[in-house]
């Protein structure tokens, strides 16, 4: 059976329980699964933010967690994976699904990029808790938005060119900290995976940085023009590059009457 954003709120049921026993205020979920128009996803992106997020909370969710995980083989009839790190680790077979958790605290979401945060705004699907915009603070949010843009698309290009992978994920010893860590000489899958994140985000970053109100839900067609270019891309390195260093310099000339996404997705 096919996922969607109507009957995944049943399946997620252990993993938001134990989200609200432990005093968790915000879930939702975010990316491809919300806007993919085909309902074929198998990446479930979901954000759960704590005031403070303790080893105990953690490894509860952990665990209620993988009673998702048996939840969503069940519906679907193939295995599916927990990931918990903080960055873009994509699995591109579909005969298995990965259950992305993004899991912050009232710290460290002050340090997620303005454009990403924004994202997640305009785009995510609030399951349960606060409106995330009493969470971040919006107004300030928006005057960074084309900077943060800008230095997001930077910081893609030159992962995907020197060929290694940036993410974040949670240690809590000998303290709680979100640690940054760099995966060195990643496996083909690991790259071909950022690549394909690289394009979808870089297109959602792009225009974002033109529209900081952009809505995907919005933006008729999205879904198909995104996968005409990841098939024509075939997650080819030079190919990916291209498309990210022409959605950068158009950021850079940024116009707001000439920037269209068209224009820089023409040949």
């Amino acid at each position: 059976m096919h996922l969607s954003p109507y009957n995944i709120q049943n399946i997620l049921l252990p993993l938001l329980n134990t989200f609200k026993e432990t005093g968790g205020i915000h879930l939702s979920i975010v990316g491809s699964f919300i806007y993919n128009e085909s309902r074929n996803s198998n990446d479930i992106d979901i954000y759960l933010v704590f005031d403070r997020i303790t080893n105990s909370k953690y490894c509860q969710l952990l665990e209620a967690a993988h009673d998702t995980k048996l939840c969503l083989e069940d519906f679907t009839d193939k295995p599916w994976e927990i990931e918990t790190r903080r960055g873009p680790f994509k699995i591109l077979d579909h005969s298995t699904g990965q259950l992305h958790l993004l899991i912050e605290d009232l710290e460290s979401i002050k340090k997620i990029s303005a454009v990403n945060a924004l994202n997640w705004i305009n785009n995510g699907k609030t399951i349960f808790g606060k409106n995330i915009r009493d969470i971040i603070d919006y107004d300030a949010t928006i005057k960074l938005g084309l900077s943060s843009s800008v230095n997001e698309l930077s910081l893609l290009i030159k992962s995907i060119q020197d060929e290694y992978i940036e993410y974040k994920e949670w240690t809590f010893s000998p303290q709680k900290t979100m640690t940054y860590k760099v995966l060195q000489n990643p496996s083909k899958s690991n790259l071909e995976g950022l690549r394909l994140f690289a394009i979808k985000t870089g297109l959602i970053i792009y225009k974002t940085a033109i529209n900081p109100n952009y809505k995907i839900e919005s933006d008729i067609g999205f879904d198909q023009r995104l996968n005409r270019y990841i098939q024509k891309s075939s997650y080819r390195k030079t190919d990916t590059i291209n498309f990210l260093k022409k959605l950068l310099s158009n950021l850079q000339t940024h116009d707001k009457s000439k920037a269209r996404t068209s224009e820089v997705l023409a040949r």
